[in-house]
């Protein structure tokens, strides 16, 4: 069964379990997990709250500057000020340009869902080619930074598609993602109603949390669609 595949599966299974049809979604979850044992997200609908509300599978980008605390440093409060403002003005336009909205955006922290509350087929493609513009957009940044105060600047970039339920609804082993970025790689972002955001991966697979994978942990790099070590393509 090829991922696109599992995905519709998975989709099948969301619907389902949505409008109140267990006995479908777990049928579904089950042939996902036939062929992808361990899924998360087939294991976690089969353990979803009976009345846990409008369940939705999104894909979110995270995006924050690398070692932005030592750039501030580096040069004058106003320049610093400057570059991170054309950054935030690009992620912005990038992010709009391919149809995501913007959860969140704290100093060079960015936070974008794609699914909701406008949703595409190919929310997924949508996300990853805009992923993969932010890194292209700040290296053209950083050559002129480069060429004009003598620094560079490089970005972080992670992907990550998953579970997301109302507040208060979360099943067991489900990972809590705070509203605003607390250090590298946790990722703010919005639920249905203001709460928070359960990302649908332990804590140990979720690309949002402080010790989660490199792409989105802290630990390295992504610049013109370069992954960092440990990082993993989603498309």
């Amino acid at each position: 069964m090829s991922d696109g595949s599992i995905d519709e599966l998975l989709d099948r299974a969301v619907a389902a379990i949505n409008r109140g049809d267990r006995a479908t979604a777990t049928a579904l979850a089950g042939q996902v997990l036939a062929v992808d044992h361990g899924n998360v997200d087939a294991e976690d609908l089969l353990t979803a709250p009976g009345s846990a509300g409008e369940i939705r599978r999104l894909t979110i980008v995270f995006a924050d500057l690398v070692d932005s605390t030592a750039l501030s440093t580096a040069v004058e409060p106003e320049t610093y000020r400057t570059l991170v403002g054309r950054y935030r003005e690009q992620v912005r336009a990038i992010v709009d340009r391919f149809e995501g909205h913007i959860g969140s955006m704290s100093g060079d922290g960015m936070l974008a869902v794609f699914g909701h509350p406008r949703a595409h087929e190919d929310d997924v493609r949508r996300a990853v080619a805009a992923g993969l513009e932010i890194t292209r957009a700040v290296s053209e940044l950083s050559d002129q930074a480069q060429r004009r105060i003598g620094i560079e600047i490089t970005v972080r970039v992670g992907v990550h598609r998953g579970l997301v339920y109302p507040p208060g609804h979360r099943p067991r082993r489900r990972v809590r993602v705070g509203r605003e970025p607390r250090g590298p790689g946790v990722g703010p972002g919005p639920a249905w109603d203001g709460g928070g955001l359960g990302c649908g991966r332990p804590a140990d697979h979720c690309p949002f949390h402080p010790g989660g994978p490199a792409a989105c942990g802290g630990q390295g790099s992504s610049r013109a669609g370069r992954l960092p070590p440990g990082g993993r393509r989603v498309a």
